[in-house]
């Protein structure tokens, strides 16, 4: 499953990372604080730098948050139950459209 909460993203939801209905681990770290983007299948998780004070870095020249991208085991766990539904009903809706079927 991927999840981000970036527009135009695959795994863009808003409903699920809008009101942080979700935490993300990575290698069972919860990194939902730094991370914007994860997928479990690509095992991927696409985060903000943090400085030593522990903010988002800023890039010097375009003060833009600089980010990179971690690799290893990345679980995406609903953190209730209205969540946790949301996550099965959309996977679901998924197969569903993989397999050919009608929604």
């Amino acid at each position: 499953m991927r999840l981000s909460c970036r527009k135009g993203d695959p795994g863009f939801d808003l409903v699920l990372t809008g009101d942080r209905h979700v935490h993300v681990f990575l290698d069972g770290r919860d990194i939902c604080a730094v991370c914007h983007t994860a997928d479990e299948e690509l095992g991927e998780a696409h985060v903000y730098k943090i400085n030593a004070q522990g903010q988002k870095y800023r890039d010097p020249e375009t003060r833009d948050a600089a980010q990179e991208i971690l690799h290893g085991r990345i679980e995406i766990r609903a953190t209730d139950t209205t969540a946790h539904r949301d996550v099965e009903n959309r996977l679901t809706q998924m197969f569903r459209l993989l397999a050919g079927g009608d929604l």
